[in-house]
């Protein structure tokens, strides 16, 4: 329906030479819905009895990336990639992915071979930041290798350049294995210095580039987008040492008589981990003002686009997801989440790319990015002295999901 004029008309899309879908047919003016339809009924068929070639826009640059034939043998793929590649666990992202793929520009031409060896982490969560930016309604710039995003919005541009936490490497050259919390003691002392630093090296590394000097970047906020990769399932727990590091500040919780909580901030001034120390409060150090924000989530993953790719109807009609996890509790007075556990094909189950997406505003930045561009994602600031976040609810803090398939694929998967 046009909304001015209160009348109707169709649009038919088909696929271009590079897979997108382009409108290739328009109707007229319908002063009724019921026109309207019975005018698209006829004309249907019509369009799809047109060979291909018909739907050829004459304009396309480039060619849609192939990310599933194999570049390279099956021992130098990646565990992951050959994970998402085959079988019908992961047919939903696969199939999501592939799609994604029609529209993804590749600017340094190297990413089909990253994707499927030993880059496929920094590659994922490349896709999905661009996901996250598509459904935030940005326009986006693929032109320049470096930063990996120009992003436009109305008359706002940002720029974002994205980087992972990967493992750590011994004197051998072979990655060396996390180490996995046992205890809440534990826990909180990889949390308290561990992760700031394994967080610190990959951000300092982006701000010794200056990015932001460049001619296409000059005078744009920009922001450096982190997801943690460095072991399995470490994104589950090393999320909230990203805040204190960033900020430069310890949340500390204590009891009150009446059985509820205060809280207070403490300043850090350092984090050290055996024979490693790095100054604390990313957002105070040199050159740092340049940086507008640093975006995260622990939510870059497949079992992400797996979900997503299946409340689009992508892949395997007979597997299920189940999504189970904690979820922000709003009560301020309470420090323990919700346990929430649902199919995502409960009629009441939603979801969108950028949800668990987190934004840390650097309160010293010289061009701010405006909290309005991602009005889906949980904002964090520092406000007299504290950390002050604005959510979308609700907030997933960690989930895992469960994937149950008829019994003939489980032995295949």
């Amino acid at each position: 329906m046009d909304l001015t004029d209160r009348d109707y008309n169709f649009v038919i899309l088909a696929r271009d030479e590079r897979g997108r879908f382009r409108a290739v047919d328009v109707g007229e003016t319908y002063f009724t819905r019921r026109m309207a339809d019975v005018a698209l009924a006829k004309r249907l068929p019509e369009i799809s009895n047109l060979e291909d070639a018909a739907f050829e826009q004459g304009d396309v640059a480039g060619r849609s990336l192939d990310l599933f034939t194999p570049l390279v043998p099956a021992d130098r793929q990646h565990p992951d990639f050959l994970t998402l590649a085959n079988g019908p666990a992961f047919s939903a992202a696969r199939e999501v992915i592939a799609e994604m793929a029609n529209v993804f520009d590749d600017p340094d031409g190297n990413f089909v071979k990253d994707f499927q060896t030993t880059g496929f982490n920094s590659r994922l969560w490349e896709l999905y930041l661009f996901a996250v930016l598509v459904e935030e309604g940005f326009k986006l710039d693929r032109r320049h290798p470096q930063p990996d995003f120009i992003a436009s919005k109305g008359a706002q541009t940002i720029a974002i350049e994205a980087t992972t936490v990967n493992p750590s490497v011994g004197d051998d050259g072979k990655p060396v294995d996390p180490p996995r919390p046992e205890r809440p003691e534990d826990l909180a002392e990889l949390l308290r210095d561990y992760m700031p630093i394994k967080f610190g090296s990959p951000l300092f590394q982006k701000l010794k580039k200056k990015d932001w000097e460049r001619n296409h970047v000059k005078g744009l906020p920009y922001a450096i987008a982190i997801a943690d990769f460095h072991g399995p399932q470490t994104m589950t727990w090393s999320s909230s040492a990203l805040s204190s590091y960033l900020f430069g500040l310890q949340l500390e919780f204590r009891p009150t008589p009446d059985g509820g909580l205060s809280w207070s901030y403490l300043p850090i001034e350092k984090h050290t981990h055996r024979t490693k120390s790095i100054p604390s409060g990313f957002f105070d150090q040199p050159d740092s003002e340049n940086v507008a924000a640093v975006l995260f989530t622990n939510a870059g993953t497949l079992p992400k686009f797996n979900r997503m790719g299946a409340l689009a109807d992508f892949g395997h009609p007979d597997v299920r997801l189940i999504r189970r996890g904690t979820v922000l509790n709003p009560d301020p007075q309470s420090a323990v989440p919700f346990q929430v556990s649902i199919d995502i094909d409960d009629p009441s189950y939603h979801e969108g790319w950028a949800d668990e997406l987190q934004v840390f505003h650097n309160p010293h930045a010289r061009y701010p990015l405006d909290r309005r561009l991602f009005p889906a994602a949980t904002h964090h600031f520092l406000e007299d002295g504290e950390i002050k976040s604005y959510r979308h609810a609700p907030t997933w803090l960690g989930s895992v999901t469960l994937i149950l398939m008829p019994s003939a694929d489980k032995d295949s998967h």
